[in-house]
């Protein structure tokens, strides 16, 4: 190469660095890749069986009921339910022996054109509980006003306490969420967020911190694995779509 000043940036010169340059990193890329492949020959860290369901809210909230229901053959009987009771709604004292959960529970006790569909739906000897799941679909206005007007209705007559949740992003919670009554009403609120102590009094804890105490608290390996898959598919692909 030549002393000359200026003689490295010869086009040349330049041309043959990022040449080198860019061949150890796709060395590097193409390395990394074939370990990759040989631990997932091995270990299958990659499979996921909900890949093969559609990616969205129903889905998911399907899943979650399905995970909440006592008499689910998941087996687990009142453990995830227990853990949701006292992590979102912060009670300890509900009984959730022979409670039901249904997904699409259409509301009742709303005039006319303002029926609406509550996308979880818990009922208990002693409570009703709805779960409106909105990880990036808009919110409609005045929906979990709607939707907790209907289930003080339907807890009144039967001395039942009434409780609504709101499974979404902290981003996306709005003014009307936040005048609630926060007895009632809870943000169940996805791990977002870098400054904990700025979310709303309504928000007691994370869906992701409920699907790991499910996994701890879980008897069957194979559930254990099947919470794990669903925490995944979430993250990579429900919040993504």
């Amino acid at each position: 190469m030549s002393n000359e000043p200026g003689a490295f940036f010869d086009e040349s010169n330049i041309k043959k660095a990022v040449q080198t340059f860019y061949s150890h990193i796709l060395h590097d890329v193409k390395n990394r890749l074939n370990a990759e492949q040989e631990i997932n020959r091995k270990t299958g860290h990659l499979f996921n069986c909900l890949d093969f369901t559609t990616p969205n809210e129903n889905t998911m909230s399907r899943i979650i009921a399905y995970l909440l229901d006592p008499r689910g053959n998941h087996g687990q009987g009142e453990t995830f339910l227990r853990l949701f009771a006292q992590q979102v709604l912060g009670r300890n004292d509900l009984e959730l022996s022979g409670a039901t959960v249904r997904c699409e529970a259409p509301t009742v006790n709303l005039a006319g054109n303002e029926q609406r569909r509550i996308d979880i739906l818990i009922e208990g000897k002693r409570f009703v509980c709805g779960i409106e799941n909105k990880p990036n679909a808009v919110h409609q206005p005045k929906q979990c006003q709607d939707y907790l007007l209907d289930i003080e209705r339907r807890c009144a007559c039967a001395d039942k306490a009434p409780f609504l949740v709101l499974l979404a992003p902290l981003w996306k919670i709005q003014a009307e969420h936040t005048a609630l009554d926060k007895e009632k009403f809870c943000i169940w609120y996805f791990n977002d967020t870098d400054e904990p102590e700025k979310a709303p009094d309504h928000a007691r804890s994370s869906f992701f911190s409920w699907l790991q105490e499910c996994q701890k608290n879980c008897q069957a390996d194979k559930v254990r694995h099947f919470i794990g898959d669903f925490e995944n598919w979430v993250f990579y692909n429900v919040l993504q779509y």
